[in-house]
């Protein structure tokens, strides 16, 4: 409420990019060709499965659900929308707090960030996306403690 008017607030939110801060794809050559397989032949389910993961990144959205009203995201950089589409039935069934979940590439969520004022956070968890999402972006490792 700003100056006495009423539903001018929007609800802040988190977005958390699926791809090292929720979760990872093993190492090892047999699962990157088993991963990409899947997706080439559409078997998205098959595909998210292959994912490990990251119950660092799972507890700290939890934890953030939790101690603050902010709305959280989960962002797919680095597949389509059908693979998209098959983690958000993922997140159904395992009753994650996700509001939205989208997939863009990462250069271009970051060029979005200017027209999201309700964005407080983009966190993510591979190196190789430090400076895509500007001082919106938090590198989320388990040395981090401390919440956004």
């Amino acid at each position: 409420m700003r100056k006495g008017e009423l539903g001018v607030g929007t609800r802040r939110r988190i977005i958390f990019i699926w791809e090292g801060a929720i979760a990872t794809l093993p190492p090892g050559h047999t699962i990157d060709w088993m991963e990409y397989l899947a997706n080439k032949t559409h078997q998205w389910e098959k595909a998210v499965s292959y994912w490990k993961l990251n119950e660092f990144g799972v507890k700290w959205m939890w934890a953030i659900h939790e101690r603050s009203m902010m709305r959280i995201d989960i962002c797919v950089t680095t597949r389509s929308g059908n693979f998209a589409h098959a983690v958000s039935r993922m997140c159904e069934r395992e009753n994650w707090p996700v509001s939205y979940l989208t997939a863009l590439p990462a250069h271009e969520l970051g060029r979005r960030l200017a027209t999201m004022p309700d964005v407080d956070r983009v966190v993510y968890g591979r190196e190789d996306q430090r400076w895509a999402y500007g001082p919106h972006g938090y590198l989320l490792t388990p040395e981090s403690r401390q919440l956004v």
